[in-house]
């Protein structure tokens, strides 16, 4: 009865953070957004170079 009881308060409690997130979602969104097209952008350049250091060829992969 305790877990039933403590999923009933919990419910509240997730639904109001969502209404907090989709005001502040469009900003964060976009800076997310940026943060992971330089984080990629960083793994594709460190994977050239590190292909370029290897000189591995296709097949290899």
């Amino acid at each position: 009865m305790r877990e039933k009881g403590h999923s009933v308060t919990n419910t509240p409690s997730i639904s109001e953070p969502d209404k907090c997130s989709l005001i502040w979602s469009s900003d964060q969104f976009f800076f997310v957004f940026k943060l992971a097209n330089y984080f990629t952008f960083f793994i594709y350049l460190f994977i050239y170079l590190f292909h370029f250091h290897c000189v591995c060829p296709p097949a290899h992969l």
